[in-house]
């Protein structure tokens, strides 16, 4: 089975994100998050390793799209995940610092079929649920910052 998270604080272009992947991926689940917090709480609560992830680089409020990132590459089990980040046009020495810090591909919004079939087809793996022991031996944790909230 096929799980995609698709990350955007952007409502219009998260269920754009998610309708294109549908269509793409019959069958496939899609968990959507509006903020980085809401990503990492939800995959935390599900126990469930993507097949991809689709991350918006710029969301206003919160966590930006990089520290999603490196709030995933330091947790063990998501680790792995391969991760498609999503942006506006950028500049030749931001894409070095992409591809740097981890990310399988980068796609321009706005997101069209083919960029997101290609991600699919070439990065994403099955999902996977995850045992106690997964979580224990994890490396990283979340823990939300319920003062500011």
């Amino acid at each position: 089975m096929r799980i995609f998270t698709v990350v955007d604080d952007n409502a219009a272009e998260l269920e754009s994100t998610a309708q294109q992947i549908l269509a793409l991926s019959p069958g496939a689940e899609i968990i959507k998050a509006a903020s980085g917090e809401a990503a990492l709480e939800t995959l935390f609560a599900r126990r469930v390793v993507p097949s991809l992830i689709f991350l918006d680089f710029k969301m206003g409020s919160g966590m930006n799209g990089l520290q999603l990132l490196g709030q995933l590459r330091q947790t063990r089990w998501l680790e792995g995940v391969p991760i498609a980040m999503l942006t506006e046009p950028v500049q030749d020495r931001d894409l070095v610092t992409f591809y740097r810090l981890g990310i399988c591909s980068l796609l321009t919004k706005p997101v069209h079929g083919f960029e997101l079939r290609e991600a699919i087809r070439d990065f994403s793996q099955p999902a996977r649920e995850l045992t106690s022991a997964s979580v224990v031996q994890g490396r990283g944790t979340y823990q939300r910052d319920r003062s500011a909230a």
